[in-house]
């Protein structure tokens, strides 16, 4: 996919605001705050700056998040893993909510700059307001400023759920955070189709 009507980006963001009822009591009160004050920011958002990755276009991430619980809600039900339905709602729509920035700040602004955009596919650039921060770091700092309590099993899920498994970590993940970035590398496998 390599781009999103206006139709399309408000259809998945409204999936993403039903999905997020379905988090628990207390977590959908803050998803609620998070929708409210992101709103716009969160339908538009990609996922990526480069073509070369999943979701370098407006409204990319929330597409990718969608594909990749779609991706996780099936694997958890074939291969029997029990791993909370809750847990993975929140961990696979939120997993690479980082690439919105900060409350007062975008972090992917469009790139002006027609070579890089028809040499390097490079549709998006990082704001140089913002400090740098890995993707995940930015996902979950952002996620406790709105209260977003997270089991070490989720903070795992989330910690891990990038293009790489860190090695550390490989073999003793727990399902969760195995669940999430299998789904994740499925959705970009099937988005390079």
């Amino acid at each position: 996919m390599s781009e999103l009507t206006l139709e399309q980006i408000e259809e998945n963001f409204e999936t993403f605001a039903n999905l997020c009822e379905k988090l628990g009591e207390t977590r959908k009160d803050k998803a609620e705050k998070f929708i409210e004050h992101f709103s716009e920011r969160l339908a538009s958002c990609p996922a990526a700056t480069k073509t070369a990755f999943s979701g370098a276009y407006h409204g990319g991430l929330i597409e990718q998040n969608l594909a990749v619980l779609k991706n996780a809600l099936l694997l958890n039900k074939t291969f029997e893993l029990r791993v909370k339905k809750s847990s993975i709602l929140l961990c696979c729509l939120f997993r690479n909510i980082g690439n919105l920035g900060t409350r007062d700040e975008q972090l992917l602004e469009e790139q002006e700059n027609e070579w890089r955009r028809n040499n390097m596919g490079e549709m998006f650039k990082y704001n140089q307001k913002l400090n740098f921060m890995a993707p995940v770091d930015r996902t979950t700092f952002l996620m406790q400023q709105f209260g977003f309590d997270l089991s070490e099993d989720e903070y795992l899920a989330l910690r891990l759920s990038g293009t790489r498994m860190n090695e550390e970590y490989s073999m003793n993940e727990p399902p969760l955070a195995f669940l999430v970035y299998s789904s994740a590398r499925i959705a970009m496998i099937n988005d390079k189709k």
